[in-house]
C-alpha cells in the first residue's frame, strides 16, 4: 500500500485513537494533530507537489534555486504540512530527527507554539541547503582534478540506484507509523511490521515507538514535506539525489591522492610527526638579538633534529655569566602541541625561523624557533608507504581538507541563502560523514540494490 493510500485509509478511519497502544497511550493532542495534517495532506492528493505558493531557497551565482526544485514541493505546501502538524500539539521536549532525512541531529521545539510548524520545516531547509553546498563543492573538484571515477564507479548505475532507493524510504517509517495509527496497533505489532518493511528478522527500537505515540504529527509532516521520492514525477527528489552523490566524495579524493601518496605522507608528516624546537624568552623581538640567538641554537643542534645537550648546557651558563636575560628551552612533538601550546596557527609554523607566540595568561612571552627540518615520522607513517590502516585515516583526513578547503571556499562565496537561512561552516561542507556508508547493495525498506561501487581506492590498500 503506497503512501497516498495509507492516508486516504487513515482518513476514512477519522484518525481516532481508541484507548492505549501497548504501555504508551496517545496524547490528546495527537488525536487532533493528526487528522488536522491528514486533512492538508488530502487535499493536496490531486495537485502538483510543486504547485502553490513557493520561495527561493539560495541563489548560486545570481541564479534563484527555489525549494520546490529541491524538495519536490512548493514552499507554501510544505510549511502548511509542518504547520498543521503541530497545531494543536503539547509539551516542550526536544524532537528528533531521522539520518534519512536533510538535516540530521535533535531539533529543539521553541518556544512559542505557533513558530514550530515554520521552526521545524526552516530546520529542514538548511539541511537541504547544506547538501546543495555540499554536491557544489564536489562536483567543483571533478571539474579540477579529474579523478576518472568510472575506474572505480559504475556511473551509469548511480541514477538507477538513487532512483530505486528513493522509491522505497517512504514505506518506512512514514507508511508503518500511518497504519499503525489507523488501525491502532500495539508496540508489538508495529515493530514486527516495520521489521518485516525492512527485511530484517527483528527491530526492538521501542524507543522510536514512544517517539511516534508522543508526537505522531511530526513524523508524518517531515517525512511528507521532504520524501526522498516524488511520485508525480516518478523520480527522486533532488536533495536526495545530491545527498546520495555525495557519497563518491571519499572515492573521488582518494583517487586523487593515490596520484601523489609520497607528498600527502610528508604533509601528514607535517602534522604528526615530532619536530625539536626551542622556545626562546627574555628577548624583545630585536632583529641582531634574534638572528644571535640563531646561531647559538644552531650551533647546539642539527637539522636532523639532534641536540647536543653538553653544548647546549653551556651555552645557557655563557649567557647567564654575560647578564643576559635570554634563555632556551627546548622541546619536541607534533605541529598540534605547537599551536596548542604557544598559540601559533598550523599555517604559520615554519622551520629554521622565529616565529612569535600569542602570549597566554600567565606565560612569558617568547619567540619559537623550529630547528628541524623534516619531523620524525610517527609510528606506521613513511614516505613511501602507509604500514596499517590507523595512518591511512589519518593522512587521508589530511588530504582531503588539503584538497577540498580552498573549493569549498570559492562555492562558498557563490552561494547567498535565502529565507534566513545560514550558509554551513567549511568544517561542515569537508566533512562528507555520510560518504562510507553510501551506496549499500541493499536498502531497509526495499530489496536489493545495483552495485555501484567497484572499489575504494587508498582506504583498500
Amino acid at each position: 500500500m503506497d503512501l497516498i493510500q495509507t492516508i486516504r485509509r487513515f482518513r476514512a478511519a477519522g484518525g481516532r485513537a481508541r484507548g492505549q497502544v501497548g504501555a504508551v497511550g496517545y496524547h490528546c493532542a495527537a488525536r487532533i494533530a493528526v487528522p488536522a495534517l491528514l486533512s492538508v495532506l488530502g487535499a493536496g492528493v490531486a495537485t502538483s507537489r510543486g504547485a502553490g505558493h513557493d520561495r527561493t531557497l539560495l541563489w548560486f551565482k545570481g541564479k534563484p534555486v527555489y525549494v520546490g526544485q529541491m524538495a519536490g514541493m512548493s514552499y507554501g505546501r510544505g510549511l502548511r504540512i509542518c504547520k498543521a502538524a503541530f497545531a494543536h500539539a503539547k509539551g516542550d521536549k526536544p524532537q528528533p530527527t531521522s539520518w534519512m532525512l536533510p538535516a540530521a541531529g535533535g531539533w529543539l521545539l521553541p518556544g512559542n507554539p505557533a513558530k514550530r510548524g515554520l521552526s521545524l520545516y526552516l530546520h529542514e531547509l538548511q539541511g537541504v541547503l547544506d547538501i546543495y553546498v555540499q554536491y557544489k563543492v564536489l562536483r567543483a573538484f571533478e571539474k579540477e582534478y579529474h579523478p576518472e571515477m568510472a575506474k572505480y564507479v559504475r556511473l551509469g548505475l548511480v541514477n538507477r540506484y538513487v532512483r530505486e532507493q528513493a522509491m522505497y524510504w517512504p514505506r518506512f517509517p512514514a507508511a508503518v507509523v500511518l497504519r499503525a495509527l489507523a488501525r491502532h496497533w500495539t508496540a508489538k505489532q508495529f515493530l514486527r511490521a516495520a521489521a518485516a518493511t525492512m527485511h530484517l528478522k527483528r527491530w526492538n527500537n521501542l524507543h522510536y515507538w514512544q517517539e511516534v505515540q508522543r508526537d505522531p504529527g511530526f513524523f508524518v509532516a517531515v517525512f511528507e514535506a521532504f520524501s526522498p521520492w516524488d511520485a508525480r514525477r516518478r523520480e527522486a527528489t533532488l536533495w536526495q539525489r545530491d545527498y546520495d552523490y555525495c557519497c563518491l566524495a571519499n572515492i573521488a579524493v582518494a583517487v586523487v591522492m593515490e596520484r601523489r601518496i609520497a607528498f600527502f605522507v610528508r604533509m601528514t608528516n607535517m602534522h604528526m610527526g615530532t619536530l625539536g624546537y626551542f622556545a626562546v624568552t627574555g628577548v624583545d623581538g630585536d632583529k641582531g638579538t634574534l638572528a644571535a640567538m640563531k646561531s647559538l641554537i644552531n650551533a647546539v643542534s642539527s637539522p636532523a633534529g639532534k641536540v647536543a645537550m653538553r653544548r647546549l648546557w653551556e651555552a645557557q651558563r655563557c649567557l647567564q655569566a654575560l647578564g643576559s636575560r635570554a634563555a632556551m628551552a627546548g622541546g619536541r612533538g607534533p605541529v598540534g602541541n605547537i599551536r596548542s601550546s604557544f598559540g601559533i596557527p598550523d599555517s604559520d609554523i615554519r622551520t629554521r625561523r622565529f616565529m612569535e607566540a600569542r602570549a597566554k595568561k600567565g606565560q612569558p612571552h617568547c619567540y619559537v624557533y623550529v630547528y628541524q627540518k623534516n619531523p620524525s615520522p610517527g609510528v606506521g607513517l613513511t614516505e613511501t608507504k602507509i604500514a596499517n590502516s590507523k595512518m591511512r585515516t589519518f593522512v587521508f583526513g589530511y588530504g582531503e581538507d588539503f584538497l577540498l578547503r580552498p573549493i569549498a571556499k570559492r562555492v562558498l562565496r557563490e552561494i547567498k541563502p535565502g529565507l534566513g537561512l545560514k550558509l554551513p561552516a567549511v568544517s561542515w561542507v569537508l566533512s562528507y560523514a555520510n560518504s562510507d556508508v553510501g551506496f549499500y547493495t541493499y536498502t531497509p525498506a526495499g530489496p536489493k540494490l545495483p552495485q555501484v561501487i567497484i572499489r575504494r581506492p587508498w582506504l583498500d590498500r
